[in-house]
């Protein structure tokens, strides 16, 4: 007979776990008991206030530098769309989809709509890459960027209408010579989004 078997090694085991186990669960059960009948109401947990913007213009007072190293203030900007795109050198699907911004950007030539191509990065570093791939953007490079327009992940891209609301975001890379964006930006140049 072999007392020592698994089986006597297992059943150690959960009597261990329930001797120690069933006291620790009976005292928690009975501290809510006290907690929830003492009469002593316990302090609510307070949710904090949202921090939304009092005005939405203001948002947009945001200074970014250009390739030719001047600095532009996008509040001045005072086309019926904004388009702004959040990119980096190093992010492969930011660059993926640069041909198909490049052909929105020719697409809406002369007309109502601003594109906002901005980076975080050095300018020295962005102008090169840049000049390197022979873009033809409107790029920018920003030290800090409004909180409308932070994110986690890019790209990101946020389309704004006449009143500078986020009427459209897109995280991630997509094809936006497709129809579906010139029609989306149609709409909002006719107002009829």
């Amino acid at each position: 007979m072999r007392f020592l078997n698994r089986f006597f090694f297992v059943g150690m085991l959960a009597g261990a776990i329930l001797a120690v186990g069933l006291p620790l669960l009976g005292f928690g059960i009975f501290g809510l008991f006290l907690a929830s009948g003492s009469g002593n109401p316990q302090p609510e947990v307070g949710l904090r206030p949202l921090s939304f913007p009092s005005e939405v213009a203001p948002a947009l007072s945001w200074q970014v530098r250009g390739m030719d190293g001047r600095t532009a203030d996008v509040a001045e900007l005072d086309h019926s769309v904004l388009f702004v795109n959040n990119w980096a050198t190093w992010c492969g699907p930011c660059i993926r989809e640069m041909p198909a911004i490049e052909e929105l950007v020719g697409h809406y030539d002369g007309q109502d709509v601003a594109f906002v191509i901005v980076s975080d990065e050095s300018l020295e570093k962005v102008q090169g890459f840049v000049e390197d791939k022979g873009w033809e953007l409107p790029v920018y490079v920003t030290k800090e960027r409004p909180p409308m327009f932070q994110t986690r992940a890019i790209p990101s891209t946020f389309i704004l209408d006449d009143d500078r609301r986020i009427v459209y975001t897109h995280i991630g890379s997509a094809a936006w010579g497709d129809d579906s964006a010139t029609d989306f930006i149609d709409k909002l140049l006719t107002g009829s989004a």
